[in-house]
């Protein structure tokens, strides 16, 4: 199981689709290695659907509101306080920490985010992925690939190896509400 993901990377879903990348490379590679034995191998590139996948999706520390150095200051902060330097003032130093500005990733991210949560949640309907396994194990002669999408994803995945870069990406972020 692939994803258009592996294909078309998506903005702070980049661990995930090198993921979805790797697979893609692996089952070509694999697909030519096994042919002689009469073993065919194919991919399904699932677009978004709805699973449990949106549900479980967790925010790193570059993602969240606060930053992520923030909790270790303060402790740091607390040590030097009890420790070396009891009879100093650190209310500055502290004050400092608390005014540490918010991940510069946190709007965008939580923009681009919101906007997959709803693509995904938005397509409940999981037949054609379904579909695409019994294809291929009905097939004496399985495709490669097997793109599972709505059509604004099918069109684009289609047409994205004739794209521009530059034109690609500012689809891309126009989507996900990137600059």
């Amino acid at each position: 199981m692939s994803s258009l993901a592996g294909r078309i990377p998506l903005p702070f879903q980049g661990f995930y689709s090198a993921t979805k990348f790797a697979i893609e490379a692996y089952t070509e590679a694999l697909r030519m290695e096994v042919r002689p034995f009469g073993i065919v191998v194919s991919m399904i590139e699932p677009g978004d659907f709805a699973t449990s996948f949106t549900a479980n999706r967790r925010m790193t520390n570059e993602t969240i509101p606060a930053s992520p150095y923030y909790a270790s200051a303060r402790r740091a902060i607390a040590t030097m306080a009890r420790d070396e330097q009891a009879n100093q003032d650190l209310s500055p130093v502290i004050g400092a920490v608390e005014t540490i500005p918010a991940s510069p990733y946190y709007a965008s991210a939580r923009r681009a985010i919101a906007t997959m949560a709803r693509d995904e949640q938005a397509n409940q309907d999981l037949s054609p992925v379904i579909g695409a396994v019994e294809t291929i194990l009905e097939s004496r002669r399985p495709a490669l690939r097997y793109p599972r999408a709505n059509a604004v994803q099918r069109t684009f995945n289609a047409l994205r190896p004739f794209l521009p870069q530059v034109l690609a990406e500012y689809l891309i972020r126009d989507t996900y509400g990137l600059k």
